[in-house]
């Protein structure tokens, strides 16, 4: 394109010149995702290009969390899930755009032919659909299921037919300039040929940018290279990816407050669906479960050690930040402790990320407070500790006191009436047997006498 030739002679000149750029910030506006009446093929390749740069967000965010957490060995949140938009990515680029291109290599190939042929071998893919909804046929139009949502996509026969259906308003001069834009077939817009006059006018213009732009497509063309307009914009999308993966990346995520463009209006509906189709709701759960704070060991420990007591200073890295963190009173269940560095919840470790960037004067006067307050809150601890511990035990001594004694009252009690049961149940038998006793003993008496008498007759 025109651009990059400039860009390209401009990096040129700076060589020639000896300026050498070191660091630089980059700021990448992105166009914002496109459903209009009527969508084309402009429409498709400005959508892929939203999808190609929302993989790389959910890549940077979660892809990237993700095998970090690993690689540290702290646990990931196994409920967290997100909108993996690689499908949608691989229909467009391997799929539509490879069938199109063939389509244009193709002498007598037709924009229906293609559309057909886009049908059939993407019926099944879950980022396709057919557009009947739309009433159209499946050589007039087809369905892309975006991450943004569903958006579908007209030939230009249909575009310009008067019975398509079409959502929305707007004026009659903005649907002429919609049709009209999408006049041209898709085969006709992806080869984006010039008449050879016109090129050969254009080769010879007085402007030597011009010239050299289109002598260049010409010497292009006889070495046999084809191409196309998607070859050369996913070329591009694979430059700026690849630019952007060398880079460290902020994002700015933009959204439509209402659809009149009014100050403070907020269309609570269309903003939440914004954020979700933007993996907001994701990111926020991934700041709630994960965590996404970390502060490398040797940045404190390098730090802060020397000036230590020589009771944190004697201790490893990992350790010391674990100390420093305690110090600093963040909660255990809120930090994890990985290979290289110290893993924080969302919004739990202020004070340690300003006390890694803080100037080392102020900063130790700090955390040497810090320690303090924390020493003595432990001498607190153990008194409160040891008056807690003693009225316990002390109230444990007198329940178990309580009960031992109301235990042997108990017992005592049971020994007792269970001796008298035993003396009434004697008594009782004696009782009974009594009478047996007193006859056997009067007879015995009788028995007795009668010998008595018996033995006087006899001696006399």
């Amino acid at each position: 394109s025109t651009f990059a030739d400039i860009m390209a002679e401009e990096d040129a000149e700076a060589r020639r010149t000896g300026q050498k750029t070191r660091l630089t910030v980059g700021i990448l506006d992105v166009f914002g995702f496109e459903d209009l009446e009527v969508n084309s093929f402009e429409q498709l390749c400005i959508n892929l290009a939203n999808e190609r740069l929302q993989g790389y967000f959910q890549q940077c965010v979660f892809a990237a969390e993700e095998e970090v957490h690993r690689l540290e060995g702290v646990p990931w949140p196994t409920d967290l899930e997100y909108h993996d938009n690689r499908g949608c990515i691989a229909l467009i680029t391997n799929s539509i755009f490879s069938m199109l291109d063939e389509a244009c290599s193709l002498q007598n190939s037709t924009e229906a032919a293609f559309f057909s042929r886009v049908a059939a071998s993407c019926g099944r893919d879950p980022f396709f659909a057919q557009a009947r909804r739309r009433r159209l046929k499946e050589d007039e139009g087809f369905i892309v299921r975006h991450f943004a949502g569903d958006v579908c996509y007209v030939s230009a026969s249909a575009a310009s037919s008067p019975d398509l259906e079409r959502e929305g308003g707007g004026s009659g001069a903005d649907k002429q300039a919609l049709i009209q834009a999408s006049a041209d077939t898709w085969l006709v817009k992806n080869a984006d040929r010039l008449l050879p006059e016109l090129a050969s006018e254009l080769r010879g213009s007085s402007s030597p940018l011009v010239a050299t732009l289109f002598a260049r497509e010409q010497g292009d063309r006889r070495g046999g290279t084809k191409t196309s307009v998607v070859r050369r914009f996913c070329s591009d999308l694979d430059a700026l990816l690849l630019d952007l993966s060398q880079t460290y990346s902020r994002f700015i995520r933009c959204i439509k407050p209402n659809g009149l463009a009014a100050p403070k209006v907020f269309e609570r509906p269309s903003v939440l669906a914004q954020l979700r189709c933007l993996g907001m709701t994701d990111v926020v759960k991934l700041m709630h479960q994960a965590y996404p704070t970390r502060i490398p060991y040797s940045v404190l420990h390098g730090r802060y050690a020397t000036g230590m007591p020589p009771v944190l200073a004697k201790l490893m890295p990992r350790d010391f930040c674990e100390a420093v963190a305690l110090v600093c009173e963040v909660p255990p269940q809120d930090m994890h402790l990985g290979t290289t560095r110290l893993f924080l919840r969302g919004g739990k470790g202020d004070f340690l990320e300003d006390l890694a960037e803080m100037d080392l004067s102020e900063a130790m006067p700090l955390l040497l407070k810090k320690i303090e307050t924390m020493n003595k809150r432990r001498a607190a601890g153990k008194i409160v500790a040891c008056a807690v511990r003693t009225y316990y035990l002390k109230t444990r001594y007198q329940r178990r006191k309580t009960a031992c004694a109301l235990i042997v009252r108990i017992w005592r009690g049971a020994l007792a009436r269970s001796k008298t049961r035993e003396g009434r149940r004697k008594l009782r038998e004696e009782n009974r047997s009594t009478p047996a006793r007193l006859a056997a003993k009067a007879a015995a008496a009788a028995k007795h006498a009668a010998e008595a008498a018996a033995q006087r007759v006899r001696r006399v």
